[in-house]
């Protein structure tokens, strides 16, 4: 595997989609961004730019995009990883609607956990490849 793994996001909301991309590019990897389906199958097919992991969102307006897509990388990728995740934004939204607007949450999202995934699913397909 390459010294720094190029990750692909796939996230519509771009108040998301950028810190999460830059956090990212400071812990050492090459990111790529998407903002819908069709964006991530163009960088995916893409001659020459290779992806060592697909960071997708599943909480879109509706989650059937995301997991077509999911499905749509191990048909035609099948040694890519790819990870579903929630999106902040939306997380933070209900968690605000259940509080008084001066509870509602303000701070800055912890990125670690994502990060923590893509070690984990980078890690296991290193294994993977590597014991062939």
């Amino acid at each position: 595997m390459a010294s720094n793994p190029t990750i692909l996001i796939v996230e519509q909301d771009v108040l998301v989609r950028n810190p999460l991309a830059q956090y990212l590019r400071e812990c050492g990897y090459r990111v790529i961004e998407a903002a819908n389906v069709g964006d991530a199958r163009a960088a995916l097919l893409k001659p020459g730019l290779k992806m060592d992991l697909v960071l997708i969102d599943r909480q879109g307006p509706s989650t059937q995009p995301s997991f077509a897509l999911s499905s749509w990388i191990k048909s035609h990728f099948p040694e890519m990883e790819v990870v579903l995740t929630a999106s902040v934004a939306r997380t933070l939204e209900k968690a605000g609607a259940l509080c008084d607007d001066d509870h509602a949450p303000r701070q800055a999202f912890d990125h670690r956990p994502i990060l923590d995934r893509i070690r984990q699913s980078l890690a296991k397909r290193e294994r993977r490849t590597s014991s062939r």
